[in-house]
């Protein structure tokens, strides 16, 4: 919030929450507290393109959770910025 208040994109008297930014944080951190999603246990994808000759079949909760490690930081982020 602090540098988009000083490139002036909104109001220096504008807050988290007069700003309306709450509510994407809060789907952010919905999203990341159901995971593993329990609708998608059992569901694969076949990996055609890879290193390797052969296809590969992975889970889907697991390739979620490798993006969910790198997303988990980004409420912290969206409020500290």
């Amino acid at each position: 919030m602090t540098w988009l208040k000083t490139k002036r994109v909104i109001h220096l008297d504008e807050t988290f929450f007069t700003t309306g930014i709450y509510q994407d944080f809060l789907t952010i951190c919905i999203g990341v507290l159901i995971q593993p999603y329990w609708f998608l246990q059992g569901r694969t994808f076949r990996d055609k393109f890879n290193e390797f000759s052969r296809e590969i079949e992975f889970q889907v909760n697991d390739a979620l959770t490798v993006a969910q490690i790198f997303l988990k930081l980004f409420p912290v982020y969206v409020y500290i910025i």
